[in-house]
């Protein structure tokens, strides 16, 4: 190359191929007339453990912007809305759409 910047090509020995995945990632959960809170949960969580963790029983569940099945892993990022079943029908409902 001629701006003297040598690449090295990747071996399957190098770091990238060793890192470990990380053990721990935010999340971020959302709920009516609440701030956004931000959590740590440990890499496998799925959305039954937060909501479990985070007592969001008797609430409508979005994830990613859908209802996801309860066995869906969390990722780094994630957003979890929270909003009571009794508000659901009515205005707030529209908003989750």
């Amino acid at each position: 190359m001629s701006n003297g910047v040598k690449l090295k090509e990747a071996s399957k020995n190098s770091e990238a191929d060793t890192q470990e995945a990380p053990t721990t990632f935010t999340v971020r959960i959302g709920q009516l007339g609440r701030k956004l809170k931000e959590i740590i949960v440990p890499a496998g969580t799925t959305l039954r453990d937060l909501v479990n963790a985070q007592h969001l029983e008797g609430t409508e569940i979005r994830l990613r912007g859908a209802q996801m099945p309860n066995d869906t892993l969390l990722e780094e990022g994630d957003l979890i809305l929270s909003v009571p079943d009794a508000v659901v029908g009515g205005q707030a409902g529209s908003l989750l759409n």
